[in-house]
């Protein structure tokens, strides 16, 4: 079910779902323009100018009515002494001008009480870098753009295009306007010049103009449907979760491959690198000398210092799954997911078990002693005592006890050892496949929380989506 299915459900619908939206990371600039869908917002038209004169909106704002007013020159020369704040406009019965961020007059205009709109200037400094982008928080439904700048790309947000001209006696085309000319002959207006009034309104384009903005201003309905569209059109382009829900199954099937490769690498190293090393250390430590003299303290430093290099590539391969956990977030723009606590590859236990194994090899040692050397040589020395065999037999018998004790002490040991470096070998191998499934685990919770965001991002904006199918069932 639609979190929320249309607009109409709610007075409150689409700041509602600028909300929810902006708790999915939408983009600023779109959750700014969705507030502006709420019907009880006046039509905001921002006026982008390349110059300070306001010749434009002091055309279109002052009445003849109005001319012996003493706000008029107020108005008219806001721009003189004022070149950074933007200027805005709206009705008011009296007149009143009001200073702060924007500075705010409200204006007895028939213009404006016949639109039932509010008219922004924003000056050129103060537009977006991208001229595309008018000022994102600027409140504006539509904006008319009297530069003239060839230069502008198409713009995101609904647009009249009007260049404001110096004609110089040059016919107008259908969206020119010398707003100097119309300005001057409104302040000149008497009865003696109304005939020269009507031809600079006629010859400046005026009448045209302000008739083609009055019908677009006062049906806020269309402006509100065309801002819909835009706000549409700018996710769609912008938000990658939106724009392109097959990339971000592209993106977990690419992330899968790189955790597959990754474990193939670590393999690699484990079978052609570090077991290897392990049973050097095995083979190397397979004499006699060693077995009777180390203690479990040296043998684990001896083991440590010889097995530095293996050990230090298990470490590589525990930072390369950090670094591929890293991109993963990254790739699907998620700053993290709950947490979830990965298995060390490096089997630190058994490692540090290293020196018990040389507990257990002195175990051997005394029990063949106790069991065979030891009981061999007093046969052999009562047998020479009783003077019942002779030394040499007695001799060659405790000799063998001596002999098949270091031999089963040896074969005991070499079956410690290698049994210990292939019980790390495969505790190192399930480790890498362990960490594989985790990480593969993580990245379907890294899709599937993007995809709910999407999923949730769709549902919200489900009444944009009907805009479009009404306006192409109209054209049908």
């Amino acid at each position: 079910m639609l979190l929320f299915g249309s607009a109409r459900r709610c007075v409150h619908g689409w700041s509602h779902v600028a909300k929810q939206l902006g708790k999915y990371g939408v983009d600023e600039v779109a959750i700014s323009k969705l507030r502006l869908l709420q019907e009880n917002t006046a039509i905001r038209c921002g006026v982008l100018m390349n110059t300070r004169q306001g010749s434009f909106g002091s055309a279109f704002v002052t009445d003849k009515e109005a001319l012996g007013s003493s706000w008029v020159p107020t108005l008219i020369n806001r721009w003189v002494n004022e070149d950074k704040t933007p200027v805005l406009m709206k009705y008011g019965d009296q007149f009143r001008e009001i200073n702060g961020e924007v500075r705010t007059f409200e204006i007895p205009s028939s213009f404006l009480k016949e639109t039932n709109a509010e008219i922004l200037e924003i000056p050129e400094q103060d537009q977006s870098k991208d001229k595309r982008l008018p000022h994102v928080h600027d409140g504006c439904h539509v904006y008319l753009d009297i530069r003239g700048d060839p230069t502008v790309s198409q713009p995101t947000w609904p647009t009249i295009e009007i260049e404001d001209v110096l004609s110089k006696g040059k016919l107008l085309l259908t969206n020119q306007i010398d707003s100097q000319m119309a300005l001057e002959s409104l302040l000149k207006y008497n009865n003696s010049t109304i005939s020269e009034y009507l031809n600079k309104q006629n010859a400046s384009n005026f009448d045209r103009i302000r008739a083609k903005l009055v019908d677009k201003l006062k049906d806020g309905n269309l402006i509100r449907t065309e801002l819909k569209s835009s706000i549409r059109r700018y996710l769609q382009s912008t938000d990658r979760d939106i724009s392109n829900e097959k990339r971000l199954i592209g993106k977990r099937d690419l992330t899968n491959e790189e955790i597959d490769k990754w474990a193939e690498c670590s393999h690699k190293t484990l079978r052609d690198e570090i077991v290897p090393s392990f049973l050097s250390f095995a083979r190397a430590h397979l004499s006699l000398w060693k077995l009777y003299t180390y203690s479990p303290a040296k043998l684990k430093l001896n083991f440590m210092e010889y097995c530095m290099i293996p050990l230090y590539k298990v470490h590589e391969i525990e930072n390369s799954a950090k670094v591929l956990e890293a991109n993963m977030f990254r790739e699907f723009d998620l700053e993290t997911v709950s947490a979830q606590v990965m298995t060390p590859i490096l089997p630190t236990t058994e490692i540090q078990k290293i020196g018990r194994i040389q507990t257990e090899i002195n175990k051997a040692i005394y029990k063949q002693f106790f069991t065979i050397q030891l009981p061999m040589v007093l046969c052999a020395l009562l047998g020479v005592v009783s003077e019942q065999f002779s030394a040499y037999y007695m001799g060659s018998l405790a000799a063998l006890g001596i002999v098949l004790g270091f031999w089963r002490c040896m074969k005991q040991w070499q079956y410690i050892l290698n049994g210990y470096t292939r019980k790390v070998a495969f505790l190192l191998k399930d480790r890498i496949e362990l960490r594989r499934a985790e990480l593969k685990k993580l990245s379907d919770r890294c899709f599937e929380e993007k995809a709910l965001a999407a999923k949730k991002k769709k549902e919200l904006l489900e009444p944009l989506l009907e805009v479009d199918l009404r306006q192409k069932n109209k054209k049908c």
